[in-house]
């Protein structure tokens, strides 16, 4: 890997060689952006065409992809910021975002990018599951306003806004986080032991989404069977979650993968924490002394409205979040009707005694006031709870409160009137029970649903295999933010877990918010997050060993390994997007030509199985046009319509031009059943390979990310 000091003193020709680009992770409750610098792919595929490879193997990773690492110099050698609104705020007000949150983040890209490498560097902003829960109007009014500002302030390169700007699928998030993590852990690279690549599983967990992803090229047992997990997908029809994934290597060589990626909108933690609290206070509205306050002031409570979460297990983008009107019969008793049969095997006798009282509903009459509040924000005083419904809530640290979190208005379940009436009238306790908390929380990922296909993660969603006997697993995210509090970050172990657990939920919110305030958890930008570790961490408990199934009782038996960073290098999904676009710039290095033309038509050719090297292809069109001008004797004339070159599919990996089984209609789509023939419609044919010739001139040098289509 390049150091810091080894970038530092770069000589000035491989200073000039020095490329940078810029991904802005778009996420629900923060946008963070990334900047990386690499030496130039066509510099070194040079040099390792001229047996010259060896001086700069500093530079490229065993996997034989260049070395890409976050900022230039030791000043900024993470060169990342973030900023903790999500850009999904601004639904309604895009106008702000410009100069409230765009400019922060480019104003940082500015100091850490030399200004004469400003034109030559790329920007891109992605936003994930916070903005898929908008309607596609509001998402394009916060995107167009990003996009127009960042055009008229800075000097950074934007292809267009499509491509560079906008919001991206959470199988795209998925797939771009298992090309980061298996780049950073070297799992592209093949053991010389068994001849075979051991990649690495993939799970992330955001605040609106979750994501796993995982390789399929290989055998997997399932109902005691073995079989081809690719072939056991196709057969299940979820080819829609299966991604064709090839990575040009500096060597000439092309790494073939096939990724399987699910990924669960309105599961992230604090999706899942909003879905808790509709359950929680629809079980609470039955209370007898409540019911009787919503008599006494003849509160309204017919008019009831609640989002579905939903998993998708699709690669188009997830549609926004319906607003549906219902009694909410689904979550009845939920906590009661929905338990996990085989709980009670983690409970001790004498908490399963503790557990059988019920938190009760009550008035708090108390007097006594509390005079240790060291922050105003997340700690009152008894007194200001007096005359108030107290709902006892496991999954918060002893006392601490969820007004104090965030306010009931943003479950957006109640109408107005019972709504206002429970933010004046209710506080939401901790008792942190954090085994009850477990238990209260397992019903919200639905996976007591029967399966309906051989084998299921949650929520009735098929996976190819769920016996990951033999996989590794890496886990960002919110898994590294939940157990780092524990201070067990790295590989995972179940006991240490629930006893850390135990202990933060039982421990008193003001001796949390003391240690905060103390600086003893520099890794929480706010208080919120640690409020929230308790439900986390039962949460994530529970996806770990419930939703992926991973054994509890043998932590290496399935390694599941929480992680940050990797030789100084954040594992990040925005890292795997830049990989993918870095690689579509790589092709077979050919001295006798243009490697800027060659790299653009790799670019566009990455997201196919298409092996026609571009070079090739160049040559032989430039053939074929010369060859028809001649027969036609006619001049040059203008270009046809373009055909972009990313809407270009092959099915056929061995085709050649001559029987190339492709055909582009007027919309764009692939068509099988219409084949280019050498020998019809010449001229029509001839006119579109120059025009796809054009689009490779006239892009030369240009990268572009595609998106999966």
């Amino acid at each position: 890997m390049i150091s810091r000091r080894q970038l530092e003193n770069l000589s000035p020709e491989l200073q000039k060689q020095l490329k940078y680009g810029i991904v802005i992770d778009a996420g629900s409750s923060g946008s963070r952006i990334q900047i990386y610098s690499w030496i130039d792919t066509n510099f070194l595929m040079e040099k390792i065409n001229n047996n010259e490879g060896d001086k700069y193997q500093d530079f490229i990773t065993s996997d034989g992809l260049p070395v890409i690492k976050q900022g230039s110099s030791t000043d900024d050698f993470d060169a990342q910021l973030k900023i903790e609104e999500g850009i999904s705020t601004y639904a309604g007000r895009a106008k702000e975002i410009g100069p409230n949150h765009v400019k922060i983040l480019m104003d940082y890209a500015e100091s850490i990018v030399p200004s004469d490498k400003y034109t030559d560097t790329e920007v891109y902003l992605f936003a994930t599951a916070g903005m898929r829960l908008l309607t596609e109007e509001q998402q394009q009014d916060i995107l167009n306003e990003i996009y127009l500002y960042m055009k008229d302030n800075y000097k950074f390169k934007i292809k267009d806004k499509e491509t560079n700007i906008r919001v991206i699928t959470g199988e795209e998030e998925g797939l771009f986080g298992w090309i980061s993590t298996n780049y950073l852990e070297h799992g592209f690279s093949v053991d010389e032991e068994t001849n075979e690549r051991e990649t690495y599983n993939f799970v992330d967990m955001g605040g609106a989404s979750t994501q796993i992803a995982f390789e399929l090229d290989r055998k997997v047992k399932i109902n005691g069977q073995s079989v081809n997990a690719l072939e056991n997908a196709k057969a299940n029809k979820s080819d829609k979650n299966i991604i064709a994934l090839n990575i040009n290597n500096l060597y000439g060589d092309t790494l073939n993968f096939n990724i399987f990626v699910i990924t669960f909108l309105q599961y992230g933690v604090n999706e899942t924490r909003r879905r808790y609290l509709e359950a929680f206070l629809d079980k609470k509205r039955k209370d007898k002394e409540y019911k009787k306050l919503l008599e006494e002031k003849k509160i309204n409570t017919n008019k009831l409205f609640k989002r579905e979460p939903k998993a998708k297990a699709e690669t188009e983008t997830e549609s926004e979040t319906e607003i549906i009107s219902e009694t909410l019969t689904k979550y009845k008793d939920i906590v009661e009707t929905d338990k996990d049969p085989n709980d009670e095997d983690d409970i001790n006798e004498e908490e399963n005694e503790q557990e059988k009282q019920p938190s009760e509903s009550k008035i708090d009459q108390s007097n006594n006031t509390n005079t240790d509040s060291s922050n105003k924000e997340m700690e009152k005083t008894p007194e200001e709870e007096k005359g108030k419904i107290i709902w006892e809530d496991p999954c918060l640290p002893v006392n601490g409160r969820q007004d104090l979190i965030g306010p009931l208005n943003y479950v957006a379940m109640y109408g107005e009137e019972e709504g206002s009436f429970m933010e004046e009238n209710i506080i939401i306790k901790g008792v942190g029970k954090y085994d009850e908390c477990v238990k209260d929380v397992f019903p919200l990922l639905n996976s007591t649903i029967q399966c309906t296909s051989d084998s299921c993660l949650f929520n009735n969603i098929y996976s190819p295999y769920t016996a990951f006997d033999d996989d590794k697993f890496v886990a960002i995210g919110k898994y590294w933010d939940v157990v780092n509090v524990y201070h067990q970050a790295g590989l995972y172990d179940y006991d240490n877990f629930l006893k850390s657990s135990r202990e933060f939920c039982q421990t008193e919110w003001s001796v949390h918010l003391n240690d905060y305030n103390e600086g003893k958890y520099p890794d929480l930008r706010k208080p919120y997050d640690l409020a929230l570790n308790c439900f986390r961490s039962a949460y994530i408990e529970n996806i770990i060993h419930k939703g992926y199934k991973i054994p509890k009782e043998d932590n290496e038996a399935i390694p599941f390994t929480t992680i940050a960073y990797i030789n100084g290098t954040e594992a990040s999904w925005a890292l795997g997007a830049l990989i993918k676009q870095i690689s579509g710039t790589i092709s077979e290095f050919d001295p006798n030509s243009s490697s800027s033309t060659a790299a653009s038509i790799s670019s566009n050719f990455i997201s196919t199985s298409y092996s026609l090297s571009a070079s090739a292809l160049a040559l032989i069109a430039v053939a074929g046009i010369a060859l028809y001008r001649q027969r036609k004797n006619m001049p040059h004339e203008a270009q046809p319509e373009e055909v972009p070159l990313n809407e270009i599919y092959t099915q056929d990996p061995n085709s050649s031009i001559d029987n190339m089984e492709t055909y582009i209609n007027n919309d764009g789509i692939y068509n099988e059943n219409e084949t280019i023939s050498t020998n019809s419609h010449f001229e029509e044919e001839m006119n579109d390979i120059e025009g796809i010739l054009g689009d490779v001139i006239e892009d030369n040098n240009e990268n572009q990310l595609l998106s999966i289509n």
